[in-house]
C-alpha cells in the first residue's frame, strides 16, 4: 500500500503561503538575518562603551 492510500497526505499540515514564499526566495530571510545581526552587534557595542564622566562644576563651596 502507498502512503496516500493510508491517508498520510491528509495528516501532514500544508505549509503557509508565506513560508512557501520564503522557501522560494531565500534572499529575504538572509537580508533580515544579516540586518538583525548588525543591529545586535551595534547594540552590544553601544552598551559596552563606558560613558565619559567629568566634573561639571568645580569650586562651588
Amino acid at each position: 500500500m502507498s502512503s496516500t492510500a493510508l491517508g498520510a497526505d491528509a495528516a501532514t499540515p500544508k505549509a503557509l503561503p508565506l513560508l512557501e514564499q520564503l522557501r522560494a526566495n531565500p534572499r529575504l530571510p538572509l537580508i533580515i538575518g544579516a540586518s538583525a545581526a548588525v543591529a545586535v552587534i551595534a547594540a552590544l557595542w553601544m552598551w559596552s562603551r563606558t560613558p565619559d564622566y567629568g566634573v561639571l562644576y568645580s569650586n562651588l563651596s
